[in-house]
């Protein structure tokens, strides 16, 4: 069961999800060099997409992380992979 924290983060975050990436495709149009810079960093060839984070929300949401304490999970890309 989620805990009330994390259900309360989803409540009020989860709608940007599927704003986001429509403001970041009109950055990307208007702006290619920002898209050029961005691939430059990105280890996997593309960018990433709110459904990247479905799974590993799930995992945080679902009762099999009950024992996940303290872990750093990053849903980067291999974006941490660089530094």
């Amino acid at each position: 069961m989620p805990t009330d924290l994390t259900r309360a983060v989803y409540e009020e975050t989860h709608w940007q999800a599927s704003r986001n990436p429509a403001m970041t495709d009109k950055l990307l149009h208007d702006e290619p060099e920002i898209h050029e810079t961005w691939m430059r960093g990105a280890m996997l060839d593309r960018l990433g997409a709110p459904q990247d984070c479905k799974a590993p929300a799930t995992f945080l949401l679902a009762s099999g992380s009950a024992w996940t304490t303290a872990a750093d999970l990053s849903v980067d890309g291999g974006h941490t992979g660089w530094v």
